[in-house]
């Protein structure tokens, strides 16, 4: 039996590692074409490998979401590969700790290319595919942080509240055109970036065994 996404094209930005390959291996598995970027190429090339393994159809490209050149060059990749941009999804994150006042400058724009700016250049050069296709989907991945924060993550917080306002944005936007646009705010899941944030902040008991 056809699933919802069979014969739709996907692409996650952010697909090799935690939240975004999870998405990508999902979205393969329900019959999707996937094609992930990372701006690590070892990791998206062994993610692709790893789930191509699984008998999913999943390509990969080694592409920096902030980065209009290289998003544009991901597009279209994934057009001369599957022919059309069903699906996108905004995965690629970065967490740094800091209040506004110890928070480096170069610091506070490396999050906020990543987490915000990365949607923006994502979208802004998949809609175009979209349209042509009658419709679309794009799911930008933000935070319980949006809404309410802990201490010392400035630049973080700032970012997922930005995504949520610009999510809003971009569906008034773009409804007429059949285009969804959602936000999906998780708690702390089990990645390679939340364990590297506890490790980072590990008190002396974290170490002890009994």
């Amino acid at each position: 039996m056809a699933t919802g996404f069979s014969g739709k094209v996907a692409i996650v930005a952010g697909g090799a590692l935690g939240i975004g390959r999870a998405v990508a291996r999902r979205l393969a598995q329900d019959e999707a074409s996937v094609v992930i970027c990372s701006d690590q190429k070892d990791q998206v090339e062994q993610t692709a490998d790893e789930l191509r393994r699984e008998d999913l159809e999943v390509q990969g490209l080694r592409a920096d979401v902030t980065s209009s050149t290289d998003m544009e060059r991901l597009i279209a990749f994934t057009v001369e590969v599957y022919r059309s941009v069903d699906v996108l999804v905004n995965s690629a994150g970065v967490q740094r700790y800091g209040t506004v006042v110890d928070t480096e400058e170069a610091m506070w724009d490396e999050v906020l290319a990543v987490n915000l700016k990365g949607i923006y250049l994502a979208a802004k050069h998949a809609i175009p595919e979209m349209r042509k296709r009658g419709g679309g989907a794009i799911v930008n991945l933000s935070s319980v942080q949006a809404f309410a924060s802990q201490k010392g993550v400035a630049a973080y917080t700032a970012s997922k509240g930005g995504i949520n306002a610009l999510t809003r944005a971009m569906a008034l936007d773009h409804a007429q055109e059949n285009i969804r646009v959602n936000a999906v705010c998780p708690a702390s899941v089990d990645t390679p970036m939340l364990r590297w944030a506890a490790d980072l902040f590990k008190g002396r008991r974290a170490s002890r065994r009994p």
